[in-house]
């Protein structure tokens, strides 16, 4: 995925018409909101993948619509390039954005997240409630940190979805789950006024699930057989082992700017739980996930449990020709209405 600068992520929020935190007034009006967000997608030792930051935005949304601040102020990192899903949040929400500095270790940006929570500060800005998203992997120290125990694993709802584990997992929460205003679609981020082609966007790699089940030689094969079937194939990967060649197929990258723009020009997207799936999901893009049934990492992230109104289905097995005949008879389907 290529990257854009971090002056260039920053000025996309800015002109989403977030205030400076020098301008920023406290409301007596209500609560402020302090959402500590300062993802980096290059962090030692696990970074923020474009999957976890677009569930953090929608974690982030849930909260307002819930509490309903009168203010709300927004920690980013300053060279994060995923910066712009934040702009629809920081847009209507006039969010005051702070910017942090980046870090080598995320241990360090927590250990600031943990400060401001002790003065209740942040840059001299008090706030009253705390609220912060955490990479999924980093979820039980932060949440031992912030509850004494990863409470985001008591299934006090089921299912348990990544939504639920973010919702519970903060500090001094006790109101329930708001699952009716939980579904994860079109609202999230900004969703582009796009005409979508006839073409498939296939985004084969998955790291949370692993590629053990659906593995490199399935997708290779999936993506012959849609060609095999002519449809025009956006392949979102470069994998060198591939030697497909092919007149329908293009190989094609985004920008984290225009991801969702990438992504809604498609007429379907097929791919496993992976970002460019919760990217299709935020712009109602129709999506076709293969999971396998189990072991693969947190379960909690299932699309299926996450009130996604476009997914199409899941396909559990490591099946190409099923994947491919699902894609195809829908395309074609789509084609004839």
């Amino acid at each position: 995925m290529a990257m854009i600068k971090a002056e260039e992520a920053s000025a996309v929020l800015e002109a989403a018409g977030g205030q400076a935190a020098e301008t920023f007034a406290v409301d007596d009006g209500g609560p402020v909101l302090y959402v500590a967000a300062s993802h980096q997608s290059e962090c030692i030792p696990v970074s923020h993948c474009l999957g976890d930051v677009i569930t953090s935005v929608h974690s982030a949304w849930l909260w307002v619509r819930e509490y309903r601040p009168s203010r709300v102020i927004l920690s980013l990192c300053r060279d994060e390039a995923w910066n712009p899903l934040w702009a629809r949040f920081v847009r209507e929400n006039r969010a005051a954005v702070v910017w942090d500095p980046k870090a080598k270790e995320k241990s360090e940006t927590y250990a600031l997240f943990d400060d401001r929570r002790r003065t209740r500060q942040v840059e001299g800005r008090p706030f009253d409630i705390y609220r912060e998203t955490y990479v999924r992997t980093d979820g039980g120290p932060r949440q031992t940190a912030l509850c004494g125990s990863e409470v985001g694993l008591v299934e006090r709802e089921r299912p348990l979805t990544i939504f639920t584990y973010n919702w519970y997992g903060q500090e001094n929460e006790s109101r329930p789950f708001p699952a009716r205003n939980a579904g994860f679609g079109p609202g999230v981020i900004d969703v582009p006024e796009v005409t979508r082609s006839c073409r498939v966007l296939v985004s084969p790699y998955a790291k949370c699930m692993g590629m053990d089940v659906f593995t490199w030689d399935l997708w290779r094969e999936l993506t012959g057989r849609l060609l095999e079937a002519g449809l025009p194939v956006t392949l979102n990967h470069s994998h060198d082992l591939w030697d497909l060649r092919h007149p329908l197929l293009e190989r094609r990258f985004s920008t984290p700017e225009s991801i969702a723009d990438y992504v809604a020009g498609h007429a379907l997207v097929v791919c496993g739980n992976t970002g460019v799936g919760w990217v299709a999901a935020a712009t109602g893009t129709p999506l076709l996930a293969v999971q396998p049934r189990d072991g693969w990492m947190f379960q909690d992230f299932r699309y299926e449990n996450a009130g996604i109104p476009s997914l199409l289905g899941i396909v559990e097995e490591a099946d190409p020709a099923m994947v491919a005949g699902r894609a195809v008879d829908w395309v074609q389907g789509r084609r004839l209405r």
